[in-house]
């Protein structure tokens, strides 16, 4: 795959985030490798392949599925909260001027929404600002990192759970063991969310 995505960390932009999504991480790395060693058994070379990316921070990864599956549309989000949308809207920005993504966009995620209708309640305003996000079928959801504190751990799966329809293939590369008991919770909220999961490895 081509990896030639540009990417502006926000220490450069000198607009310091109050997230982890200024820069990227090595678990985006793996996710790409992943998928571009299982596109064929993935289907991803299907035209109108619709694949959306949870936490895609300063947008590297989605922008790259993007750049290599031109047939697919890619939806990256984040939230809207520390400047973590505006900063990955920048970078897509910065992107499409040399002619590239026209396949990819963005949207805001707000991971709340689905713990608040989990406890039987929601917000219409929160609807309406993701509605591209909620009224689609996705064929692919993608992330990596998203588990690094109790939250994370706790709304993730939720999150999966709200998002994922018949046919929808969830793909998420965590790195182990950077919080005590954060994997077995992690696993734990999956299972309790009635989702099933596999844990599978890189090939080669």
């Amino acid at each position: 795959w081509d990896r030639d995505i540009l990417i502006e960390s926000d220490a450069l932009r000198g607009q310091p985030l109050s997230t982890t999504g200024g820069r990227v991480w090595d678990a985006a790395h793996r996710m790409a490798d992943f998928l571009e060693a299982m596109q064929e058994d993935l289907g991803l070379s299907r035209p109108g392949m619709q694949i959306l990316e949870l936490g895609a921070g300063c947008g590297w990864l989605g922008m790259t599925v993007a750049r290599n599956l031109p047939h697919a549309r890619v939806c990256m989000t984040e939230m809207e909260q520390g400047g973590a949308l505006e900063h990955l809207e920048h970078n897509v920005a910065l992107n499409r001027r040399d002619g590239m993504l026209g396949n990819a966009e963005t949207c805001a995620c707000d991971w709340s929404h689905w713990v608040e209708v989990d406890a039987g309640g929601e917000q219409r305003d929160k609807q309406s600002k993701m509605a591209p996000l909620l009224e689609t079928h996705w064929d692919l959801i993608i992330g990596s990192d998203l588990v690094y504190n109790e939250i994370g751990v706790q709304w993730l799966p939720k999150v999966l759970r709200g998002l994922l329809g018949k046919g929808t293939v969830a793909l998420y590369s965590h790195t182990k063991h950077r919080l005590d008991m954060a994997d077995q919770e992690f696993f734990a909220e999956l299972s309790a969310n009635k989702l099933i999961y596999t844990e599978v490895h890189e090939p080669g």
